[in-house]
C-alpha cells in the first residue's frame, strides 16, 4: 500500500490512500454476506479526521454497510464506528448515514470521523449483503483521506502563481432555479454538470440535475451534499470516485489540466474577513463549487451553482481568496470523480 501525503507551510498535513479489495480479508457469513477488511493503514503523522469514500456498483437489491476505527501506537483499538448504510438506489433496501453517533473516542459526522484523541493507525471495514440470491455488490475499492485539525485561517500562505488551464465543454448548471429544493442542491449540481460532460450527453440541464439529486440523497441528515454519499453514487455509476483533502490550490493543476473539474467545499461571509468577492451570495456555512481552470493571472475559473440562472453559473474568484475559504471550511477537501479509461499508474493511489 502506498500513500499520499500533503503539507503546506502552516503545518497542515493530510493523508490518503487507496485501498484494493485484493489487499484485504474477506469473510463470508451466514446469508450471504460478505465482510471485508483492510489491512491496517499507518499513518506518517498523529490525526484528527477521516473521510471514507468506497467505489460499489451493482447489486440493486443489495447493500453496504461502511465501518473504520483507529488507534495510536500499540494503544487499543476504537470501537468500529459505523458511517454509512448504502445502496445505490435507495429504495429496497434503503440508505442511511449515522451521523451523532459518538462515544469518548471519536464522532461520526455527516462527511467524516473526527477522532477526539489523535491516532496513527486506521482500519475500513465493509460488510455487503443482499435480500434477493445473487444481489450482493461488487466492490471496486474504498479510500482513506486523512488529516490533522484543519486551519482556523489560511489568509497568510505564500503566494502562487497558476498555470492558465481552462477546460471547455463543462454544462453549466444553476441549482436555484429549482423552487422545491434547488437552494440546497449545490452537491448534486456540481455532479451533474461532471456528469453530464463526461456522458457528453444532450440531456436538459433539469434532467441531470434531478437525477443526481436522487442519487446523493440521505435521509437521516435530510440532505444531499454528504459528501460520501455524492461520491458514492458517481461510483455506482461507474466512474472511480473519492474525496481527497489537499493543503494547496495549485496541487490541483495536474487533474485540471487532464480535464478533470473538481468540485471543492468551501464556506464563507462576505460581512467578515472571511470574504469571497464576486460570490452569487453573500455567506454559507457550507457550499460546493466546481473549479474547472485558472486564468493564469491569479484567477480561479468557477462554476458556481449558487448563481440566479445558467447563464450566470461562470464566475471568476481570487486564488488566493478561494484557497483560504477551501481550507478553513472543509481541509480542502475535494470530489475527485475519474472518467472512463483515465490513465493511471499501476500500484500506486489514483490522483
Amino acid at each position: 500500500m502506498n500513500s499520499d501525503y500533503l503539507q503546506n507551510e502552516s503545518g497542515y498535513r493530510t493523508g490518503f490512500i487507496f485501498l484494493s479489495p485484493s489487499e484485504g480479508i474477506i469473510h463470508k457469513e451466514t446469508l450471504g454476506i460478505q465482510e471485508w477488511i483492510s489491512p491496517v493503514v499507518d499513518s506518517e503523522f498523529p490525526l484528527h479526521e477521516c473521510t471514507v469514500s468506497w467505489n460499489i456498483t451493482g447489486g440493486h437489491n443489495g447493500w453496504s454497510e461502511i465501518y473504520l476505527r483507529g488507534a495510536k501506537g500499540e494503544g487499543e483499538w476504537t470501537l468500529w464506528y459505523p458511517l454509512a448504510f448504502w445502496s445505490p438506489t435507495g429504495s429496497y433496501v434503503g440508505r442511511f448515514s449515522f451521523t451523532g453517533m459518538e462515544d469518548e473516542k471519536g464522532r461520526v459526522k455527516p462527511d467524516y470521523l473526527v477522532f477526539r484523541e489523535p491516532v496513527d493507525k486506521l482500519q475500513l471495514k465493509i460488510r455487503r449483503g443482499s435480500m434477493k440470491a445473487g444481489g450482493i455488490p461488487s466492490f471496486r475499492g474504498a479510500y482513506l483521506s486523512w488529516s490533522t485539525e484543519r486551519p482556523v485561517s489560511s489568509d497568510n500562505l505564500s503566494p502562487v502563481e497558476y498555470k492558465l488551464i481552462d477546460i471547455e465543454g463543462v454544462p453549466s448548471h444553476s441549482q436555484m432555479v429549482y423552487p422545491d429544493g434547488g437552494n440546497v442542491w449545490c452537491s448534486p449540481t456540481c455532479l451533474s454538470m461532471i456528469v453530464k460532460y463526461y456522458r457528453n450527453s444532450q440531456a436538459s440541464p433539469e434532467a441531470c440535475v434531478r437525477e443526481a439529486v436522487s442519487g446523493c440523497w440521505d435521509p437521516i441528515e435530510q440532505c444531499h451534499g454528504n459528501w460520501n454519499f455524492n461520491t458514492a453514487w458517481t461510483s455506482s455509476l461507474g466512474y472511480r470516485s473519492y474525496i481527497k483533502r489537499f493543503t494547496r490550490l495549485n496541487q490541483l493543476e495536474d487533474l485540471l489540466s487532464r480535464k478533470v473539474p473538481v468540485p471543492l467545499s468551501i464556506s464563507f461571509d462576505n460581512n467578515t474577513k472571511r470574504r469571497l468577492d464576486n460570490a452569487p451570495i453573500e455567506r454559507t456555512n457550507g457550499h460546493i463549487i466546481l473549479l474547472k481552470g485558472f486564468d493564469g493571472k491569479g484567477g480561479a475559473l468557477v462554476f458556481d451553482p449558487a448563481a440566479r440562472s445558467d447563464a450566470d453559473v461562470p464566475v471568476i474568484y481570487s486564488c488566493a481568496q478561494l484557497e483560504a475559504r477551501w481550507l478553513e471550511a472543509s481541509g480542502g477537501s475535494a470530489y475527485i470523480i475519474l472518467p472512463e479509461g483515465f490513465s493511471q499508474e499501476c500500484n500506486k493511489p489514483p490522483l
